[in-house]
């Protein structure tokens, strides 16, 4: 290797070196105050329990106090904007359901936010079973059936869904 092409590759890792160095002194310092998490639901409902769990142990880990603001409204859409507008600077988090980026935007044309440039996923913290249920007198006795029902006696099938 010649001496110019040797001065290149150790400016190349001294500079790498010192961007990572900085980079880590940076990251270090992370968090310098506390941290808002938004959860776009109810305080006591399911998804708030889980996040309440999860953000007391970061709050130990981090060694600062993540202070918990509950947004519920709208199907989630109320708290996704709010944290859609927040600062992007790793302080503002929000515990989102999968049903606010993808249902909720093609169910409403009034959401103010992209769920694809909006948001940068973080962890997956839960993940749901959903079942179908029916009183045991229904006819349907599966999805088959009952989606056959539903076609053959529109707009008669009353139901119940909770998120």
């Amino acid at each position: 290797m010649d001496l110019s092409l040797k001065r290149v590759v150790a400016s190349l890792l001294f500079f790498s070196a010192v961007i990572h160095a900085s980079a880590q002194e940076s990251a270090s310092d992370y968090p310098s105050r506390p941290i808002q998490m938004i959860i776009p639901l109810a305080a006591g409902s399911a998804g708030d329990v889980a996040l309440r769990v999860v953000t007391a142990k970061m709050s130990i880990d981090f060694r600062k106090q993540i202070v918990i603001e509950n947004v519920p409204g709208a199907a989630g859409m109320i708290g996704a904007e709010r944290a859609a507008r927040a600062t992007p600077d790793g302080y503002t988090l929000v515990g989102i359901s999968d049903s606010v980026l993808t249902s909720v935007p093609l169910l409403n044309k009034n959401v103010r936010f992209d769920p694809l440039k909006d948001f940068d996923p973080v962890s997956q913290i839960v993940t749901n079973e959903w079942v179908l249920v029916t009183n045991p007198s229904f006819p349907a006795r599966s999805v088959h059936d009952l989606v056959a029902l539903a076609k053959l006696k529109p707009e008669t099938i009353d139901f119940s869904s909770i998120p």
